[in-house]
């Protein structure tokens, strides 16, 4: 599915904003005709959490398109001071880039599934044509969330009931006790307000528990403000608070208790609750290759990663399956790949690089080479102890059309895992496509220095003196390795 969205359907590339939706039918806040129905009149132009995961999984889908990466650094970067009131920090002034509202929602949402505290401050140099200071979006979080709370804490002497002295707190967009759905109310620093009348949303404190795990110190669990906020709900008001799915959405100071479940605010509630356990949602959303490769490019902290894609030759699109070599092979000639293979990764150190092999010889191989020569290539599906060498180039940008390939020094020759002396230093460099100096393998143009951070793998199959009969090899194995 994720592969299948057109994210620049919505993106407005004059502003690089994207857009809030799309209908099918008109309405006064959708009027921008576009394919049989209507986008909304505005776009994501102030900060606000959601940017992020819609940007990031766009770059993701998108790589190559230049708009879609400067729409993290489009919006105004306007930063706010708030002086804190309360507590020990009482004095202390913390800055914001802050959201229209000020609600805390809009400071938690992308963090349910990134880690922006390992990745650090963005760098808004990677987008061309923006001159923005760099900002570390955990601690602007963290930030906005200690004004939220000091800012509750400040106002419980008006609001004694729901707000109780600081022990409650968390002003957001939320389901009101009435039913009705508020989306203004938040806490400064905002742009706008803050409006609240002492509702408070109960999910968002419990949602800042890995914002505070620094601050447990001998009482652990019991020393962090998001789990005392939901520890009080729970204590005080699980009969009203409390039900089958979890906290109910909201309270306020009349003593009105909300029931309905907001799962948008209960699900980040559970996510959060978890990276703080576990950061199994952040570990589970970093293994998406294609969201490394958005995050390393918008991101100062440098990390490894790589991201394998299988391109047609023919329109350059991405398809489904491997490399394949024709239906109708001629016997004295090396047949060329109809698809290559794109290549996105960043590598973090010089003792890093990515290789290419086979693997024919692994039991689990649907066709596993059984011979006692070279196993590399592709192998025999009827006489599986033959093989066909294959050949291999690498380019930092994609090719006109097919490599020809001639059989010569300048092409590299697939390895497999179970040649002898796969492990050696030697062997690791005739199958490395580039290290971590950015030296591309000499093949086929000698050895190259390249700044990119995509590079493309084009194939040959030799099909000269072997028997006729069908060959394939279960995996191509693209590989970043470190060297130890």
């Amino acid at each position: 599915m994720f592969a299948n969205i057109d994210w620049t359907f919505f993106l407005n590339r004059g502003t690089a904003t994207f857009y809030m939706g799309w209908k099918p039918e008109w309405a006064l806040d959708y009027t921008i005709y576009k394919d049989g129905g209507f986008l909304c009149n505005a776009t994501y132009n102030v900060y606000t959490d959601e940017i992020f995961l819609i940007t990031f999984l766009a770059m993701a889908n998108h790589p190559d398109d230049a708009d879609v990466a400067k729409c993290m650094f489009a919006f105004p970067r306007d930063t706010k001071q708030y002086e804190l009131k309360t507590g020990a920090d009482a004095g202390a002034v913390v800055d914001v880039v802050s959201s229209y509202y000020g609600s805390l929602f809009t400071y938690l949402y992308a963090h349910c599934f990134i880690d922006f505290e390992t990745l650090g401050e963005d760098k808004p140099t990677g987008a061309e044509g923006t001159e923005l200071t760099p900002v570390d979006w955990w601690q602007n979080s963290l930030n906005a969330i200690r004004a939220n709370k000091d800012f509750c804490t400040d106002r419980s002497k008006y609001f004694p009931f729901s707000l109780d002295n600081g022990n409650s707190w968390g002003f957001s967009a939320c389901q009101l006790p009435s039913g009705r759905y508020e989306g203004l109310f938040g806490a400064p620093p905002t742009a706008n307000g803050p409006h609240h009348d002492g509702t408070v949303a109960v999910s968002m404190p419990i949602c800042t528990l890995p914002f505070f795990k620094e601050e447990e110190q001998g009482g652990g669990l019991s020393d962090n403000p998001g789990f005392q906020a939901m520890d009080y709900y729970y204590r005080h008001f699980k009969n009203e608070l409390y039900g089958t799915y979890g906290f109910y959405d909201s309270y306020n100071d009349k003593g009105e208790f909300s029931k309905t479940y907001l799962g948008i605010d209960v699900g980040s509630a559970l996510l959060l609750l978890e990276n703080y356990r576990s950061r199994l949602i952040w570990n589970a959303a970093f293994m998406n290759t294609k969201l490394q490769m958005a995050l390393s490019r918008s991101f100062s902290e440098s990390f490894n990663y790589m991201s394998v894609s299988v391109h047609s030759i023919a329109t350059n699109g991405e398809v489904a399956g491997g490399v394949s070599f024709g239906d109708s092979i001629d016997p004295d000639t090396i047949a060329s790949g109809e698809q290559y293979i794109r290549i996105d990764y960043n590598l973090k150190n010089a003792d890093t690089g990515i290789a290419v092999y086979t693997n024919n010889t692994d039991e689990n191989a649907a066709v596993r080479y059984t011979g006692s020569g070279n196993a590399a290539g592709l192998v025999g599906v009827d006489n599986s102890a033959v093989t066909v060498p294959l050949r291999w180039v690498v380019f930092d940008e994609p090719q006109a059309e097919a490599y020809q390939f001639e059989a010569a020094l300048t092409e590299g020759i697939m390895q497999d895992a179970s040649m002898a002396g796969f492990t050696l230093d030697d062997a690791l460099y005739g199958r490395t496509m580039v290290n971590g100096n950015g030296v591309l393998a000499p093949y086929p143009e000698g050895e190259r220095t390249t700044t990119g951070s995509t590079m493309y793998l084009y194939l040959g199959a030799d099909f000269r003196n072997v028997p006729a009969q069908a060959y394939k090899t279960e995996t191509i194995t693209v590989e970043l390795y470190q060297m130890t």
